[in-house]
């Protein structure tokens, strides 16, 4: 017994070493875990707004896409009340968006704006972006370029000045050029002669835009990371 009281004697550094590194470690464990909880909970707690928040997005792009299909000189005031109807919900949406998806490095851009603007928009909120120019591409007077592709030709998009604001070429050109905006919010690249090369309408851009909503929009709600993303803003603000 004296023995082993020597022991523990001369032992009193090395076991209070070891018993802290204990400590520590179990402590790093601990909350390592917790904020893998917290983090897990915030997800599940935002995911299902978000699938909502899809859903709708998706229905209301589906409708533009559809809406293109119609000739606006058959069905005249429906087609433009409903056009109206669904141009409004793209805005709604877009800004809707911003609420449940957060903006990208909002420390490093745009501080002199309000919050919500602060940092870079999120690629789904990009599509949005993409959504609401080619909501506004859509001829409501005739069916010009709905659903016609034509191929975009940049340097026909300068002669727009040179054309009378009723004639069909300044209607045309115009078109063309809202469906060219669009695409050009898009987060992903798009093929520059459309679809098999036979060029762009507003329905095969509107598409495009719900093929890569619904690829960007399925990262952010399988991804736990958009979570602890959530968690580290909170803590920032406070």
């Amino acid at each position: 017994m004296e023995e082993i009281s020597v022991f523990f004697e001369k032992s009193k550094g090395l076991i209070g070493f070891i018993t802290s590194v204990g400590l520590f470690i179990v402590g790093f464990i601990l909350n390592y875990r917790a904020r893998r909880i917290q983090s897990l909970m915030v997800f599940k707690e935002f995911r299902e707004p978000l699938i909502k928040f899809a859903n709708d997005t998706i229905d209301v792009i589906s409708e533009l896409e559809g809406l293109c299909e119609c000739n606006p000189k058959i069905l005249e005031q429906d087609f433009f009340n409903k056009y109206n109807s669904l141009f409004t919900k793209v805005s709604s949406l877009r800004d809707k968006g911003r609420l449940i998806i957060p903006n990208n490095f909002p420390e490093k851009y745009g501080s002199y704006k309000a919050e919500a603007y602060q940092g870079f928009r999120h690629e789904v909120l990009d599509c949005l972006t993409a959504a609401y120019y080619l909501a506004a591409s859509i001829n409501f007077s005739s069916e010009g370029h709905n659903k016609q592709p034509i191929k975009i030709k940049p340097d026909e998009l300068l002669l727009l000045q040179k054309f009378d604001s009723k004639s069909d070429e300044f209607k045309s050109l115009k078109q063309i050029e809202k469906i060219k905006q669009g695409l050009d919010k898009l987060p992903d690249d798009y093929p520059f002669d459309g679809y098999k090369g036979i060029g762009w309408s507003s329905k095969t851009a509107i598409i495009e835009t719900k093929r890569q909503f619904v690829s960007k929009i399925q990262e952010v709600i399988q991804t736990r990371s958009y979570g602890q993303k959530l968690i580290q803003l909170s803590e920032q603000k406070a």
